[in-house]
C-alpha cells in the first residue's frame, strides 16, 4: 500500500514539476521557467484539436482598451540564444489581431517582431527565428496581443500553449525551403522584415490548410504588399546560382484569389523572368496547387552564363489592387532536375486518368490499380458543387450535366493518391 501511495505521489509530482528552460511553459508543468507578469492562468484545453490536443493551456485575459497591455516572461538574467534561438508558441484566437513579440530587458537594443493573428478559431503554431540575436543579452520575452489597438474590451481572451525555445535549422539544397527547417538553404532567413518596419514578410506557421497535395506540418505565411505591383520575396545567394543540374523550380501555393507567380533570376548580366499560369488554371481557389518554372535554358548560369545571384518571387505581379498585407501560403520551394516531372509525377499521371476533359455531360475516370474512394468537383471559387463518396471502384462515370458552362476542377482520391483535374463544361 505504501509503495502504491508513493507511486501516486511521484506521478503527481512529475505531472506538476517546474518547467525547465528551454521550455518556458507548456501548462503541464508549473511554474513557468521564467517569471510571469500578466493575466495568464492554466485551464483545461477548451479547444483540443488540430496541432494542440494537450490537456492544459494558458488562458490570457488582455485589456483590449489598453494599446500596450502585455504578457511578459522574465528570465531574470540574460537569455542564452547561442543555440536555442527559435521561439515557438501556439495561439488560439477568436478574433484577428496584430501580435508583437519583443525581446528586451538587457543592454542590447530591444528586438521587436510584428506578427498577425490571421486565422481564427484554430490552434496555430508560430515560429520566430531570433538567431540574429545570438550575441544579445535580452532578459524578457513580451507578447503584445492586439498591439497598439484600443478597439477591444477589458477582458479580451486569447489561449496560448507550448512556449519554448528550439534550435534553428537550415534546409539542404536543392530544397530552398520546406518550412520544416527554420532557415532556407540560401538567401534571406525568415526573420528579415519588410523594408522600413519590423513586419515579417515570410513566417513559419503550422499547416492549418492541410489538404490535397500538401499535408506537411509547417508552411510559410507570406505577407505581400498588394498595392505594390512588384513587392518581392528575395533569396540572395551571394554568388551565381548553380543551375547545372537542378534547374526546375517548384513552388506550392495556397491562395484565396487567382494570382500568378513571377519567378525572376537577377543580380547578374541579364535578368530572367518566368510567369506561372494563373492559379485557377491549375486548381480551385483555397486549395494547394504546384507551379513548375523551367530554367533549364539557363543551366550555365554559374559557368559562363548570366551569373544571376538572386531568386525573387513576386505574388500577383504587376497588380496594385490588393491591400498592404495580402496573405498567401507557400511551401516546398525546391530546385529539381530536368528529369523530374511537373505538377504531378509520371506515375500519378498514369495511375489516375480522366477523359474527356471538355464535355457537356460525362467524364470517365479510371485508376490503374487502386480503387477510387471519393470524387469532388469544385468551381473556380473553390466551392464544392458535386460530391461522390465511398465509390470503391476502379472506374467511375462522373455526371456533370447539371453544371453551368465554365471551368471546374475534379479532385479524385484513390486509396493511395490524390489528383486534381481541370475540366471544361460546355
Amino acid at each position: 500500500m505504501k509503495k502504491i501511495l508513493l507511486l501516486i505521489i511521484l506521478i503527481s509530482y512529475n505531472g506538476f514539476a517546474q518547467c525547465v528552460d528551454p521550455v518556458i511553459t507548456n501548462f503541464e508543468c508549473t511554474p513557468a521557467s521564467y517569471t510571469l507578469t500578466g493575466a495568464l492562468v492554466s485551464v483545461a484545453n477548451p479547444f483540443s484539436s488540430g496541432v494542440n490536443t494537450s490537456a492544459n493551456v494558458g488562458q490570457y485575459t488582455d485589456d483590449g482598451t489598453a494599446a500596450f497591455d502585455n504578457l511578459t516572461f522574465d528570465k531574470g538574467a540574460a537569455i542564452n540564444l547561442t543555440t536555442n534561438n527559435v521561439l515557438k508558441f501556439k495561439v488560439y484566437s477568436t478574433k484577428k489581431a496584430p501580435l508583437v513579440v519583443k525581446l528586451e530587458g538587457g543592454t542590447t537594443p530591444a528586438k521587436e517582431i510584428n506578427l498577425s493573428l490571421d486565422v481564427t478559431n484554430k490552434w496555430i503554431e508560430y515560429t520566430v527565428d531570433f538567431s540574429s540575436e545570438n550575441t544579445s543579452n535580452h532578459q524578457k520575452i513580451v507578447f503584445f496581443f492586439n498591439f497598439n489597438k484600443t478597439d477591444g474590451t477589458t477582458t479580451d481572451m486569447y489561449y496560448v500553449d507550448d512556449i519554448r525555445w528550439e534550435t534553428s535549422t537550415t534546409s539542404t539544397a536543392p530544397v530552398l525551403t520546406d518550412f520544416e527547417s527554420t532557415k532556407p538553404s540560401d538567401g534571406e532567413f525568415f526573420g528579415t522584415p519588410l523594408a522600413g518596419s519590423t513586419n515579417l514578410k515570410l513566417t513559419i506557421v503550422s499547416n492549418h490548410v492541410a489538404s490535397g497535395i500538401n499535408l506537411s506540418k509547417n508552411i510559410g505565411k507570406y505577407k505581400d504588399d498588394g498595392t505594390n505591383g512588384f513587392d518581392g520575396l528575395v533569396f540572395d545567394y551571394g554568388s551565381p546560382i548553380d543551375l547545372t543540374t537542378n534547374n526546375f523550380l517548384k513552388i506550392k501555393l495556397y491562395t484565396p484569389t487567382s494570382v500568378q507567380i513571377l519567378a525572376k533570376l537577377e543580380g547578374g548580366a541579364n535578368a530572367v523572368e518566368i510567369y506561372s499560369p494563373f492559379s485557377t488554371d491549375n486548381g480551385p481557389l483555397n486549395s494547394w496547387i504546384e507551379f513548375t518554372f523551367d530554367f533549364s535554358t539557363y543551366s550555365n548560369n554559374s559557368s559562363g552564363g548570366d551569373a544571376n545571384t538572386k531568386l525573387v518571387l513576386f505574388l500577383n505581379p504587376a497588380k496594385t489592387n490588393g491591400t498592404t498585407s495580402d496573405i498567401y501560403y507557400l511551401d516546398d520551394i525546391v530546385w529539381s532536375s530536368s528529369a523530374t516531372a511537373g505538377i504531378n509525377n509520371l506515375a500519378l499521371e498514369k495511375e489516375i486518368l480522366a477523359f474527356p476533359t471538355i464535355t457537356k455531360d460525362h467524364i470517365n475516370i479510371k485508376t490503374a490499380s487502386n480503387n477510387i474512394q471519393n470524387i469532388n468537383v469544385y468551381n473556380v471559387s473553390g466551392q464544392k458543387v458535386i460530391q461522390n463518396k465511398n465509390i470503391n471502384k476502379q472506374e467511375y462515370l462522373l455526371d456533370i450535366s447539371t453544371l453551368s458552362k465554365g471551368i471546374y476542377f475534379v479532385k479524385v482520391k484513390s486509396n493511395k493518391n490524390v489528383k486534381d483535374i481541370k475540366i471544361i463544361k460546355q
